[in-house]
Protein backbone atom coordinates (compact mmCIF):
# COMPACT_ATOMS: atom_id res chain seq x y z
CA UNK A 1 0.00 0.00 0.00
CA UNK A 2 1.47 2.94 -0.74
CA UNK A 3 0.35 5.12 1.74
CA UNK A 4 2.40 2.93 4.63
CA UNK A 5 5.84 3.10 2.47
CA UNK A 6 5.31 6.66 2.06
CA UNK A 7 4.27 7.33 6.36
CA UNK A 8 1.70 9.79 5.75
CA UNK A 9 -1.18 10.09 7.70
CA UNK A 10 -3.24 12.82 6.16
CA UNK A 11 -5.92 12.16 3.89
CA UNK A 12 -3.35 12.31 0.26
CA UNK A 13 -0.27 11.12 0.21
CA UNK A 14 3.05 13.03 -0.83
CA UNK A 15 2.24 12.43 -4.43
CA UNK A 16 -1.21 13.33 -4.59
CA UNK A 17 -2.55 10.16 -4.78
CA UNK A 18 -5.39 9.04 -2.64
CA UNK A 19 -5.44 7.14 0.16
CA UNK A 20 -6.61 3.42 -0.58
CA UNK A 21 -7.70 3.09 3.14
CA UNK A 22 -9.97 5.73 3.43
CA UNK A 23 -11.62 5.14 0.03
CA UNK A 24 -12.60 1.54 1.11
CA UNK A 25 -14.23 3.17 4.89
CA UNK A 26 -16.23 5.34 2.51
CA UNK A 27 -17.31 2.93 0.41
CA UNK A 28 -18.08 0.13 2.48
CA UNK A 29 -21.46 2.14 3.75
CA UNK A 30 -22.67 2.40 0.34
CA UNK A 31 -21.81 -1.22 -1.31
CA UNK A 32 -24.02 -2.52 2.05
CA UNK A 33 -27.33 -0.19 1.31
CA UNK A 34 -26.90 -1.26 -2.26
CA UNK A 35 -27.30 -4.48 -0.91
CA UNK A 36 -29.89 -4.18 0.82
CA UNK A 37 -31.57 -2.43 -1.54
CA UNK A 38 -31.10 -5.35 -4.27
CA UNK A 39 -32.49 -8.03 -1.31
CA UNK A 40 -35.70 -5.46 -0.74
CA UNK A 41 -35.93 -5.87 -4.09
CA UNK A 42 -35.61 -9.22 -4.72
CA UNK A 43 -38.06 -9.51 -2.03
CA UNK A 44 -40.81 -7.25 -3.02
CA UNK A 45 -40.53 -9.11 -6.60
CA UNK A 46 -41.32 -12.94 -5.02
CA UNK A 47 -44.15 -11.12 -2.68
CA UNK A 48 -45.73 -10.31 -5.54
CA UNK A 49 -45.43 -13.07 -7.52
CA UNK A 50 -46.86 -13.61 -11.14
CA UNK A 51 -49.91 -15.48 -9.41
CA UNK A 52 -50.96 -12.39 -7.66
CA UNK A 53 -54.67 -11.07 -8.35
CA UNK A 54 -57.10 -8.48 -7.18
CA UNK A 55 -60.54 -9.04 -8.51
CA UNK A 56 -59.27 -11.68 -11.58
CA UNK A 57 -57.20 -8.37 -12.59
CA UNK A 58 -53.09 -9.17 -12.49
CA UNK A 59 -51.51 -5.84 -10.60
CA UNK A 60 -48.18 -7.51 -9.86
CA UNK A 61 -46.05 -5.04 -12.46
CA UNK A 62 -48.35 -1.76 -11.25
CA UNK A 63 -47.39 -2.86 -7.71
CA UNK A 64 -43.95 -4.31 -8.43
CA UNK A 65 -43.17 -1.10 -10.58
CA UNK A 66 -44.68 1.24 -7.44
CA UNK A 67 -42.23 -0.45 -5.10
CA UNK A 68 -39.25 -0.16 -7.04
CA UNK A 69 -39.95 3.39 -6.98
CA UNK A 70 -40.38 3.95 -3.53
CA UNK A 71 -37.37 1.75 -2.63
CA UNK A 72 -35.09 4.04 -4.66
CA UNK A 73 -36.60 7.14 -3.49
CA UNK A 74 -36.12 5.77 0.03
CA UNK A 75 -32.48 5.07 -0.50
CA UNK A 76 -31.88 8.50 -2.80
CA UNK A 77 -33.42 10.71 0.32
CA UNK A 78 -31.21 8.19 2.63
CA UNK A 79 -28.42 9.28 0.40
CA UNK A 80 -29.03 12.90 0.37
CA UNK A 81 -29.40 13.27 -3.15
CA UNK A 82 -32.90 14.96 -2.81
CA UNK A 83 -32.55 18.02 -0.47
CA UNK A 84 -35.18 19.62 -2.67
CA UNK A 85 -37.90 17.03 -2.40
CA UNK A 86 -39.43 17.13 1.17
CA UNK A 87 -42.03 14.82 3.10
CA UNK A 88 -44.60 16.22 4.76
CA UNK A 89 -43.49 16.97 8.35
CA UNK A 90 -46.06 13.97 10.20
CA UNK A 91 -44.16 11.45 7.69
CA UNK A 92 -40.48 12.70 8.16
CA UNK A 93 -41.11 11.10 11.77
CA UNK A 94 -39.32 7.83 11.70
CA UNK A 95 -42.10 7.04 15.31
CA UNK A 96 -44.66 7.25 12.35
CA UNK A 97 -42.75 5.76 9.71
CA UNK A 98 -42.62 2.70 11.62
CA UNK A 99 -46.09 2.77 12.36
CA UNK A 100 -46.96 2.77 9.25
CA UNK A 101 -44.98 0.25 7.74
CA UNK A 102 -45.86 -2.39 10.58
CA UNK A 103 -49.49 -1.25 10.20
CA UNK A 104 -49.05 -1.82 6.33
CA UNK A 105 -47.04 -5.27 6.76
CA UNK A 106 -49.51 -6.13 9.25
CA UNK A 107 -52.18 -5.35 6.87
CA UNK A 108 -50.88 -7.59 3.96
CA UNK A 109 -50.11 -10.61 5.86
CA UNK A 110 -53.66 -11.03 7.57
CA UNK A 111 -54.88 -10.16 3.75
CA UNK A 112 -53.24 -13.52 1.97
CA UNK A 113 -53.70 -15.30 5.00
CA UNK A 114 -57.44 -14.91 4.93
CA UNK A 115 -58.10 -14.31 0.86
CA UNK A 116 -59.90 -17.50 -0.94
CA UNK A 117 -57.10 -20.08 -2.31
CA UNK A 118 -57.90 -20.09 -5.94
CA UNK A 119 -56.88 -23.39 -5.92
CA UNK A 120 -59.45 -24.25 -2.76
CA UNK A 121 -62.41 -23.51 -4.88
CA UNK A 122 -61.36 -25.81 -7.38
CA UNK A 123 -61.09 -28.17 -5.27
CA UNK A 124 -64.40 -27.14 -3.71
CA UNK A 125 -65.94 -27.62 -7.26
CA UNK A 126 -64.40 -30.84 -8.27
CA UNK A 127 -65.67 -32.48 -4.58
CA UNK A 128 -69.40 -31.21 -5.28
CA UNK A 129 -68.93 -32.73 -8.54
CA UNK A 130 -68.02 -35.79 -7.27
CA UNK A 131 -70.63 -35.83 -4.35
CA UNK A 132 -73.59 -35.70 -6.94
CA UNK A 133 -71.97 -38.47 -9.54
CA UNK A 134 -71.60 -40.82 -5.91
CA UNK A 135 -75.66 -39.48 -5.39
CA UNK A 136 -76.55 -40.55 -9.04
CA UNK A 137 -74.96 -43.85 -8.62
CA UNK A 138 -76.83 -44.37 -5.41
CA UNK A 139 -79.95 -43.27 -6.65
CA UNK A 140 -79.26 -45.97 -9.17
CA UNK A 141 -78.62 -48.50 -6.70
CA UNK A 142 -81.60 -47.62 -4.45
CA UNK A 143 -83.85 -45.87 -6.63
CA UNK A 144 -86.75 -44.91 -3.82
CA UNK A 145 -84.17 -43.55 -1.06
CA UNK A 146 -83.45 -40.00 -1.52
Amino acid sequence: MPHVIMGTGGPKLTNDMPDAVQIINNSIPNVSVVLVGILMLILILGFFGDTWKVFGIKYHSIIIWTAVLLVLLSFASGAGWLQTYRLPYWLSDPSTQAMLIVILIFGLVVWFITKPDQETQLQQQRRNERNQERQKFMNMIFPGKP
